[in-house]
């Protein structure tokens, strides 16, 4: 085996022998990569990584989980266990020979409950997340006829929150199943690379600072001729863009100023004791409370958990759930009619703009026909109440409307949400 790793120009490798032609793993490395060999055995390689992408220690679980069912509640239970107990960010990565419900399996018998249990346990105990993939979703066939066909979903890579965070741009991309009965999986911890554009979003945050409505009134301030509505949505377009430049070169950045001013707290409360330097640090503790509860409530927004809005301000909590459900709205690649797949970001925005004028578009659908369909329905609406419907609503009706806008709810084509509008 040393041979083989070397000739693929590897500077390094843990292997665990097969029995025969069953079993066997190796780990192999390039040069530069620094790890530690925690353990090994016939099911799993662990190994401790240090400074990759200059990154905290993390530690990886590489498994080949028991095909035989008898010896997977004991392996289940010891992983369990040993994940359990580790002190820094993890992940378990490779066949797991087990999945979590129906939907991963094609063909064959249905499971049970017990066929799932290990693995659904797994990530109950330890909070792990599936990372999910691009690419093909079954990772083994049994390469049989369409009839006798069985295709499950194996192999997988699951993190906890820790490892997620420390890796925000991580994926992983499933491979074709070619020289196996398994599909390769490749963890990329820079998968999502390309930058793109993210709509305006009104931060709650911004009202705890007085300089807020300073902006937005000087937005106000702007001269424009036209129609009520069309001012109104230019003030508003002019409130987005101050507001915007006023976050990016004022308000925001909160962690590294939580970084510096915790820096210079340590710096005062090192020096001897006087008037002045007591004052200062009472002025840099204020200060750090005010941009740790900003970064609270930024984070609880785009977090959206509104169970725990008015409960434990947990930034920790608020700033992982966002990150999951960044990787779950995330859409690495769109398969092009089944034939091909398309990653790049322009090309799967233009695939879907092109789809949906095909799907909403209409055809051979001329007025007359659909007069002749309307030509047989009944009015519902009567003179009066259309009269009523087309009437200009009063002011304190547009008020009430308003007023009973979720405050931080998605906002509609204006980007602004109802708090907006109470607060300013």
């Amino acid at each position: 085996m040393a041979s083989v790793w070397r000739q693929l120009g590897f500077a390094g490798a843990s292997v665990v022998s097969s029995i025969g032609t069953a079993g066997g793993l190796c780990l192999c490395w390039k040069e530069g990569v620094y790890l530690e060999i925690l353990s090994n055995s016939l099911s799993m390689i662990s190994v401790r990584f240090s400074g990759v992408l200059n990154g905290p220690f993390w530690t990886a679980y590489c498994v080949y989980a028991p095909p035989v069912r008898g010896d997977r509640a004991t392996f289940w239970d010891s992983l369990s266990l040993e994940v359990a107990a580790a002190n820094n960010p993890w992940i378990v990565m490779g066949d797991l020979n087990m999945m979590t419900d129906q939907s991963e399996k094609f063909g064959g018998t249905s499971l049970s409950y017990t066929d799932c249990q290990g693995l659904r346990d797994f990530l109950e105990i330890t909070g792990g997340v599936d990372l999910g993939s691009v690419g093909v979703f079954y990772t083994w066939s049994n390469g049989r006829d369409f009839q006798n066909l069985i295709r499950e979903r194996l192999d997988r890579v699951i993190g906890d929150t820790s490892w997620i965070m420390s890796f925000p741009k991580a994926g992983v991309r499933t491979l074709p199943i070619k020289d196996s009965d398994h599909a390769p999986i490749l963890l990329d911890l820079l998968f999502d690379r390309e930058r793109f554009f993210t709509p305006f979003r009104f931060l709650d945050a911004w009202t705890r600072d007085p300089r807020c409505r300073e902006v937005i009134q000087k937005a106000w301030e702007l001269v424009v001729t036209g129609t009520r509505s069309f001012q109104l949505m230019s003030r508003l377009k002019e409130s987005r863009k101050l507001l915007s430049k006023w976050n990016r070169e004022v308000f925001g950045f909160c962690k590294a100023k939580l970084s510096m001013l915790e820096k210079l707290l340590v710096e005062v409360q090192s020096r001897t004791p006087t008037q002045d330097n007591l004052k200062l640090e009472a002025d840099i503790l204020l200060e750090l409370e005010e941009v740790t509860k900003r970064e609270q409530e930024i984070w609880r927004q785009k977090s959206r958990e509104l169970w725990l809005q008015n409960g434990d301000r947990n930034t920790r909590f608020f700033h992982a759930s966002t990150i999951i459900r960044r990787k779950r709205n995330f859409i690495g690649a769109v398969s092009d009619d089944g034939l091909e797949w398309i990653m790049e970001r322009h090309a799967i925005g233009q695939y879907f703009r092109l789809r949906f004028m095909n799907v909403y578009s209409s055809s051979h659908c001329s007025p007359d026909l659909i007069s002749e369909i309307f030509e047989g329905i009944a009015p519902a609406v009567t003179d009066a109440e259309n009269f009523d419907l087309m009437r200009i609503p009063s002011r304190s009706e547009i008020k009430d409307v308003v007023w009973s806008l979720g405050q931080l709810k998605a906002p509609g084509p204006d980007e602004m949400p109802g708090r907006f509008y109470r607060a300013h």
